[in-house]
């Protein structure tokens, strides 16, 4: 059971260090591939120390919950978090600012962003206020970088907008699109 549990610290330790994990211009791809490894790993060692669990108490041996593995838990779901967010963010960034706009849902955009927001602020909370992490910096920034043009991005959104409105922005911007109706974010 000890050695079960020395694994147990080491992936933690690697969850913690590893540069796949805590660099913040790793691809999310790989971060989330390293991440499923780590999990793999540490899920059979859990299995493994549950087995061990399970013949103490037939044996009648009084057994202990095991902090390492909510310290593992905790720190692998951050850290997962982390990068999923990034990954489906940026994901739905280039939908955003790649697809035509008026086929979107400029309120929805909005709420997806104020969603992130939130959840990163959270996040934030669980790492700790004064732990520099370079995945959640960039994560926050990236989410702020199209947060600061939500009232914009509701401003166009409205359905009342018309091909003459339209007109009268784009005759503000200094490169209209070829087409006034259809133009990505």
């Amino acid at each position: 059971m000890a050695e079960e549990t020395e694994k147990i610290v080491q992936l933690i330790e690697k969850v913690t260090t590893s540069e796949l994990l805590i660099r913040h211009d790793t691809p999310a791809k790989e971060a989330l591939d390293e991440a499923a490894k780590i999990k793999k790993k540490f899920d059979s060692s859990v299995e493994r120390v549950n087995q061990f669990q399970a013949y103490q108490g037939t044996l009648k041996i009084p057994t202990a919950a095991i902090q390492e593995v909510a310290d593992f838990e905790k720190q692998f779901n951050i850290r997962n978090r982390l990068w999923t967010i990034r990954q489906t963010f940026t994901e739905q960034q280039r939908r955003w600012y790649g697809e035509n706009f008026r086929d979107q849902k400029a309120d929805v955009i909005c709420a997806t962003v104020k969603e992130k927001q939130t959840e990163l602020l959270k996040l934030k909370a669980q790492i700790g206020r004064d732990v520099k992490d370079e995945v959640h910096e960039a994560a926050f920034k990236e989410v702020n970088e199209v947060a600061k043009y939500s009232k914009l991005i509701e401003a166009l959104g409205e359905p009342a907008m018309q091909a003459k409105h339209w007109s009268k922005v784009w005759s503000l911007v200094e490169t209209a699109p070829a087409t006034l109706m259809n133009f990505p974010l």
